[in-house]
Protein backbone atom coordinates (compact mmCIF):
# COMPACT_ATOMS: atom_id res chain seq x y z
CA UNK A 1 0.00 0.00 0.00
CA UNK A 2 1.03 3.78 -0.80
CA UNK A 3 1.03 5.42 2.26
CA UNK A 4 2.96 8.54 3.84
CA UNK A 5 4.41 11.51 2.20
CA UNK A 6 4.12 12.52 -1.04
CA UNK A 7 8.33 12.06 -1.30
CA UNK A 8 7.64 8.43 0.22
CA UNK A 9 5.29 8.05 -2.90
CA UNK A 10 7.42 9.59 -5.35
CA UNK A 11 10.44 7.40 -3.89
CA UNK A 12 8.21 4.06 -4.30
CA UNK A 13 7.57 5.11 -7.63
CA UNK A 14 11.24 5.51 -8.78
CA UNK A 15 11.53 2.15 -7.40
CA UNK A 16 8.88 0.71 -8.67
CA UNK A 17 9.50 2.10 -12.41
CA UNK A 18 13.32 0.70 -11.90
CA UNK A 19 12.43 -2.63 -11.03
CA UNK A 20 9.09 -3.00 -13.47
CA UNK A 21 9.54 -0.56 -15.51
CA UNK A 22 6.54 2.06 -16.34
CA UNK A 23 4.02 2.05 -13.66
CA UNK A 24 0.01 2.49 -14.75
CA UNK A 25 -3.12 3.50 -13.13
CA UNK A 26 -4.19 -0.11 -13.28
CA UNK A 27 -0.98 -1.51 -12.22
CA UNK A 28 -1.33 0.89 -8.81
CA UNK A 29 -4.96 -0.51 -8.44
CA UNK A 30 -3.81 -3.70 -8.87
CA UNK A 31 -0.91 -3.50 -6.32
CA UNK A 32 -3.71 -1.35 -3.96
CA UNK A 33 -6.06 -3.84 -4.03
CA UNK A 34 -3.77 -6.99 -3.85
CA UNK A 35 -1.70 -5.24 -0.74
CA UNK A 36 -5.41 -4.72 1.08
CA UNK A 37 -6.59 -8.08 0.16
CA UNK A 38 -9.52 -6.73 -1.82
CA UNK A 39 -11.24 -8.89 -4.36
CA UNK A 40 -12.08 -6.54 -7.80
CA UNK A 41 -16.07 -6.37 -6.11
CA UNK A 42 -14.45 -5.07 -2.89
CA UNK A 43 -12.80 -2.78 -4.32
CA UNK A 44 -15.60 -2.08 -6.53
CA UNK A 45 -17.73 -1.46 -3.99
CA UNK A 46 -15.52 1.12 -1.85
CA UNK A 47 -15.06 3.13 -4.86
CA UNK A 48 -18.19 2.83 -6.40
CA UNK A 49 -17.37 1.03 -9.31
CA UNK A 50 -18.35 -2.41 -10.83
CA UNK A 51 -16.01 -5.40 -11.20
CA UNK A 52 -15.49 -5.31 -14.56
CA UNK A 53 -14.84 -1.33 -14.49
CA UNK A 54 -11.75 -2.29 -11.86
CA UNK A 55 -10.52 -5.14 -14.33
CA UNK A 56 -10.80 -2.84 -16.89
CA UNK A 57 -8.86 -0.52 -15.09
CA UNK A 58 -6.12 -3.10 -14.09
CA UNK A 59 -5.92 -4.65 -17.45
CA UNK A 60 -5.16 -0.92 -18.96
CA UNK A 61 -8.37 -1.13 -20.87
CA UNK A 62 -9.86 1.78 -19.53
CA UNK A 63 -7.62 5.03 -18.40
CA UNK A 64 -9.23 7.46 -16.02
CA UNK A 65 -9.16 10.98 -15.95
CA UNK A 66 -7.71 13.42 -13.36
CA UNK A 67 -10.90 13.84 -11.73
CA UNK A 68 -11.51 10.06 -11.42
CA UNK A 69 -7.70 9.38 -10.49
CA UNK A 70 -8.33 11.92 -7.45
CA UNK A 71 -11.60 10.72 -6.49
CA UNK A 72 -9.53 7.35 -6.31
CA UNK A 73 -7.09 8.84 -4.01
CA UNK A 74 -9.12 10.20 -1.88
CA UNK A 75 -11.56 7.01 -1.41
CA UNK A 76 -8.48 5.44 -0.28
CA UNK A 77 -6.61 7.54 1.81
CA UNK A 78 -3.88 7.91 -0.76
CA UNK A 79 -1.52 10.96 -1.95
CA UNK A 80 -3.87 12.55 -5.05
CA UNK A 81 -0.84 14.09 -6.77
CA UNK A 82 0.95 10.78 -6.97
CA UNK A 83 -2.10 8.76 -8.35
CA UNK A 84 -2.76 12.07 -10.40
CA UNK A 85 0.56 12.06 -12.13
CA UNK A 86 0.11 8.23 -12.80
CA UNK A 87 -2.94 8.82 -14.88
CA UNK A 88 -1.44 11.57 -16.29
CA UNK A 89 1.46 9.36 -17.66
CA UNK A 90 -1.24 6.89 -18.88
CA UNK A 91 -2.72 9.48 -20.74
CA UNK A 92 0.74 10.51 -22.44
CA UNK A 93 1.87 7.35 -23.03
CA UNK A 94 -1.37 6.21 -25.04
CA UNK A 95 -0.91 9.72 -27.16
CA UNK A 96 2.70 8.28 -27.91
CA UNK A 97 4.52 11.27 -26.54
CA UNK A 98 8.23 10.90 -25.24
CA UNK A 99 7.10 12.80 -22.18
CA UNK A 100 7.68 12.21 -18.54
CA UNK A 101 4.70 14.16 -16.32
CA UNK A 102 5.95 15.17 -12.93
CA UNK A 103 3.25 16.66 -10.65
CA UNK A 104 3.54 18.97 -7.67
CA UNK A 105 1.52 19.31 -4.48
Amino acid sequence: MITGSNKKSKDLLKKLKKEVGPVSFGDLLLYYRESMELTQVELGKKLGFSRQFICDLEKGRRLVSVEMASQVAKSIKEPIAYWVEVALQDQVRKANLDLEVHVAS
